[in-house]
């Protein structure tokens, strides 16, 4: 059984969520009585952190809008690409990526010990600039996803020196 954790702590992982925020460009992120914090950023990219006092850790989801490209496997591949070198660059516990219903989630277990949170603060700027890159973070006028054609889009730089890691990652 866990130790419980003091208001210290608490207080420790909303000063975390908050530096993130500021890292990400998201001063507004703030913890809430529930443990999370989650914004929505422009072209539909949602962002949600939640703390979990069981765990102690901060999990970062990043949900990616209009995802729902002609080559699913193509797209696979790449945000395989992007989570291998995300793991490998910040020291992810653990990264997943899940598709299903046109939308996209990066999911990462970050352990709150020692965690760089301005290097993470980088992670969600490089997310950001990912999805821009594939031509997912423009929306219409009436809020709807544009259609995004992942068979032009730019590749991920080629990271060949790293471990392959795809057995951590579950089946898509």
């Amino acid at each position: 059984m866990s130790a419980p954790v003091s208001a210290a702590d608490r207080e420790n992982a909303a000063t975390l969520v908050a530096r993130f925020g500021e890292a990400a460009g998201m001063p507004f992120l703030k913890l809430d009585d529930q443990g999370s914090a989650a914004a929505m950023l422009e072209g539909g990219l949602y962002f949600e952190l939640q703390y979990t006092e069981s765990s102690q850790r901060l999990f970062l989801c990043v949900e990616f809008p209009g995802t729902g490209a002609p080559d699913t496997l193509e797209t696979e591949q790449k945000l395989l690409s992007l989570n291998i070198q995300l793991m490998a660059r910040y020291g992810f516990a653990l990264a997943r990526a899940q598709m299903g219903d046109s939308r996209l989630f990066l999911v990462a277990s970050l352990r709150l010990e020692g965690l760089d949170v301005e290097l993470l603060g980088a992670t969600a700027t490089e997310l950001v600039e990912v999805v821009r890159r594939h031509g997912n973070a423009s929306l219409s006028a009436a809020g709807a996803p544009a259609s995004s054609d992942f068979s032009t889009a730019e590749p991920l730089p080629e990271m060949s020196n790293l471990l392959d890691l795809r057995h951590l990652l579950r089946p898509m």
